[in-house]
């Protein structure tokens, strides 16, 4: 019977855990020392250039051109373009006001980072684009970029 208790204790737990985190990704829950060991490129960058940002949304994520000052984590071109992606939507539901509040987000400008920024960018690469991080952008300070590189060896 005690078994029988703690089992169902234990699922009654995660169902109130999963309700609480529902919706939520990684950006929405975890701190920025935890979410950056797991991205698998982190660069120096300097804007080069971006899309028209009088129409970038988070349906439409501005694209930015980057020159790579310095790799921190991954492999990645000297000149690339990058997709500046939006926070996600935390819509988990269906029905009554999940497909109003997607077009809300959807909707919501996205505005590029200014042509000459020198930043701290986290992503991945793929066929040829990376797809930037919508959390842990950072100015490119030396204090900052050490304490990047702090936590990314100290993951390793």
């Amino acid at each position: 019977m005690r078994r029988v208790t703690v089992v169902l204790s234990f699922a009654l737990a995660c169902v109130a855990l999963g309700r609480a985190f529902a919706g939520g990704s990684p950006e929405h829950l975890l701190s920025d020392e935890a979410l950056i060991p797991g991205y698998p490129v982190a660069v120096v960058a300097t804007v080069s250039s971006t899309s028209d940002a009088a129409g970038a949304s988070n349906k439409n994520p501005p694209q930015v051109g980057l020159k790579i000052e310095q790799r921190l984590k991954g492999k990645v071109p000297d000149d690339v373009v990058a997709l500046w992606r939006p926070m996600p939507h935390d819509v988990d539901w269906s029905g009554d006001g999940a497909k109003e509040a997607i077009e809300k987000w959807e909707k919501r400008e996205c505005p590029p980072p200014k042509v000459g920024d020198t930043l701290i960018l986290f992503g991945r690469f793929e066929e040829g684009v990376l797809w930037v991080s919508p959390r842990c952008r950072y100015p490119a300070t030396d204090e900052k970029v050490a304490w990047v590189k702090k936590i990314l060896q100290s993951k390793n």
